[in-house]
């Protein structure tokens, strides 16, 4: 607990990865599609549609293999919050996710990817990270396997994230 307005419920899950580029494109997209933009399930769905969280979105992490959740919640909506995150995961997991939905997520990550080209700094950013990589590809290179990746890769990918930590900061009123 602490003085604080709204809650902060936040969700860790593993995903199957046994590396950074093991399946990570598909896990990517899958994660963009469950709480990436306004078109993914978290935001259209727990955050418009439910009115359950201020605030509601995913994150994936390659290095690690991990996808997060955050969102702002009122305390009273925790559970019900929860229940409707993994709810929403596992329609992903299912398929259910629109054509449209598959196609605003790869504009917008492709999107993303080719910006880096845009300064100088985010240049030096993207081949910083690059060197980690057991092979080193451009921002072009990388949106041509965003691109080629399918539906039933988006699935599979999907399917493998598990929940392991739910964090919630309450307020204390």
């Amino acid at each position: 607990e602490m003085s604080i307005k709204q809650g902060k419920l936040v969700m860790g899950f593993r995903t199957a990865m046994n590396g950074e580029d093991d399946n990570a494109v598909a896990m990517r997209i899958a994660t963009d599609i469950f709480g990436g933009g306004t078109y993914s399930k978290l935001f259209s769905v727990v955050r418009e549609k439910m009115s359950l969280c201020y605030y509601c979105s995913a994150a994936f992490f390659s290095s690690k293999g991990v996808v997060m959740v955050q969102s702002g919640i009122e305390d009273a909506n925790e559970e019900k919050a929860k229940s409707e995150i993994l709810n929403q995961l596992s329609l992903v997991a299912d398929g259910e996710f629109s054509d449209d939905d598959f196609s605003s997520s790869i504009k917008s990550i492709t999107d993303s990817i080719i910006s880096n080209n845009d300064t100088p700094e985010s240049i030096c950013a993207w081949y910083s990270t690059q060197l980690l990589r057991e092979k080193l590809k451009t921002p072009e290179e990388y949106v041509e396997e965003i691109k080629h990746v399918d539906r039933k890769q988006i699935i599979d990918a999907a399917k493998t994230i598990r929940l392991d930590t739910v964090f919630m900061l309450k307020s204390n009123g």
